[in-house]
């Protein structure tokens, strides 16, 4: 039985679909009552009781990645259903006879090691990126039923010079980045003006190197005004998730110019420091996409006088190869992007600093 109770938090859904072992019990609370009816309907519906549980655990992988892909549909861009069925035509020889209930990180980790002899790197990295979020979802509703997402640490492997063959692709120049970071040190914050807090979004990313969920993701209780750190607890998935792996969990330094905007910003809008409440929570209550902030980048870019082809993702790649080039050592480089293993860091960015300094790097990985 699933019920609605109005709480001091607000009203809290107390959902409950099926019975004994295969029972789903979830908690969730809302501000309004509408919401939480709203989110116990659509919750209802997505599990369908017990026996469209049980039949969704039979479901081979590329089966539930439909499934997953159809409940994401409404709304999204052409290029990216495009994407999604790309994945499935390249994964589907490999995925379609397991169970998505009993999918192993070794049969990811075999199969993308297959793919990598004929894929290039960055095609792979989003065919994971769909993957792992497939499984998010399938562990949320208990389809999945590991407590690790079986697409965490998957490496992709291989010598791919087709990743790094276009570096400036990836990484904007040295001299564009800090007209950029110089423009975003200077720009007037506003009350509740949503340009200002895309602003404050690319702001954020320029400074730490934070993924775009994890900027989505970032409470005020997250960051620490005196001591100018803030701390990854959360990635944004259309709701709070768990970071991305156990090393997304991290403390991030953030320079004194941005600790005064973002104390601005909440001050204009009359908000505590100390709330729970995400710093690019719009005036309606709901918070932005990725997408919303690299179109912001790519217009900022544009007024700038530079060509409008870097996204919000290539500011990470741009600090991280930036900082290799300047020396810093690559395993706190690997510590402040929240890698899993400095080895990750390795096959994402040594293609992307000046081979002179690329050998050096081998040679001290080799030890690690």
């Amino acid at each position: 039985m699933s019920v609605v109770k109005k709480t001091n938090a607000g009203y809290t859904v107390q959902l409950s679909i099926g019975s004994g072992k295969n029972r789903i019990r979830q908690n969730k609370t809302f501000v309004t009552r509408r919401e939480a009816n709203e989110w116990l309907t659509q919750q209802s519906a997505i599990l369908g009781g017990s026996k469209a549980l049980l039949y969704q655990r039979k479901m081979t992988v590329m089966s539930f990645y439909d499934l997953w892909v159809a409940n994401k549909k409404k709304g999204l861009a052409k290029n990216t259903l495009k994407s999604y069925s790309a994945t499935k035509n390249r994964l589907s020889p490999y995925l379609s006879r397991i169970k998505v209930s009993t999918l192993t990180h070794q049969q990811l980790q075999g199969v993308f090691n297959m793919l990598s002899k004929r894929y290039s790197h960055e095609t792979l990295r989003k065919d994971l990126s769909h993957i792992r979020s497939m499984l998010r979802y399938a562990m949320r509703i208990s389809v999945v039923t590991a407590k690790v997402n079986p697409a965490n640490d998957v490496v992709i492997t291989g010598n791919d010079d087709s990743y790094y063959k276009n570096v400036d692709d990836k990484v904007l120049p040295l001299s564009e980045f800090n007209v950029i970071k110089e423009y975003l040190i200077r720009f007037a914050i506003k009350k509740n003006d949503w340009h200002t807090r895309n602003m404050l979004g690319l702001s954020i990313a320029i400074s730490t190197g934070l993924r775009g969920g994890e900027i989505l993701a970032l409470c005020y209780k997250d960051i620490d005004f005196s001591e100018c750190i803030l701390t990854v607890n959360h990635s944004w998935d259309g709701e709070l998730v768990a970071p991305k792996t156990k090393a997304s969990h991290r403390v991030v330094p953030i320079p004194d110019w941005l600790v005064d905007k973002i104390k601005y910003w909440a001050d204009l809008n009359n908000l505590s420091l100390d709330s729970d409440m995400q710093v690019m929570t719009r005036k309606d209550g709901s918070v932005g996409s990725v997408g919303s902030l690299t179109s912001a980048f790519k217009k900022l870019q544009k007024k700038l006088g530079f060509s409008p082809q870097y996204s919000l993702h290539n500011l990470r790649h741009t600090i991280a190869s930036h900082l290799l080039n300047k020396g810093v050592n690559i395993v706190t480089v690997s510590r402040l992007l929240g890698h899993s293993s400095v080895r990750i860091t390795e096959s994402y960015y040594l293609g992307l600093v000046s081979e002179d300094k690329v050998a050096e790097r081998r040679k001290v990985l080799e030890l690690l």
